[in-house]
């Protein structure tokens, strides 16, 4: 049985620690972001008074994840 962190999407183990993660998909409304991207391989972003945001592919987290050979 799987059981998710305060109700998220999914349960991911990052560094040992299992992380809770929100899905949101939609059609055209992060239209933006995938603009600030473009040519682009890290986005961070913050609103007034938060602690920024960092925006990826998720293939680029994928191979930043990736054990490596030593």
């Amino acid at each position: 049985m799987i059981v998710l962190l305060n109700g998220a999407d999914l349960s991911v183990p990052v560094l040992g620690v299992d992380r809770a993660v929100e899905v949101k998909c939609r059609a055209d409304g992060f239209r933006e972001l995938y603009g600030w991207l473009d040519e682009r391989d890290i986005l961070i972003v913050k609103a007034d008074r938060g602690e920024p945001l960092v925006v990826l592919r998720l293939s680029l987290a994928a191979e930043i994840a990736k054990p490596r050979a030593e």
